[in-house]
């Protein structure tokens, strides 16, 4: 669906329809891959994601236009 890059992590971020964030690391040529599922937390798929620079934060929009926070390491839905 959609996809961002953070220069401060240098990862890549991406949203899927099947409920599912995926990352992936520059330090190892991208093959390390971080998935989760965000359906239990959401009740729709997520349609955007960002990497806002000055927050150190992941956040992502589905088609209600909500804008939503993530904590990668935990894979934890904190809200906004």
């Amino acid at each position: 669906m959609s996809f961002a890059w953070s220069d401060k992590q240098r990862r890549l971020g991406s949203v899927l329809k099947n409920f599912t964030m995926i990352f992936w690391d520059y330090e190892d040529n991208f093959e390390f891959q971080k998935m989760f599922s965000t359906g239990s937390m959401t009740f729709d798929y997520q349609t955007d994601i960002w990497y806002i620079e000055y927050m150190d934060q992941w956040l992502t929009t589905d088609e209600s236009v909500v804008i939503n926070l993530w904590d990668l390491e935990t894979e934890v839905f904190i809200g906004l």
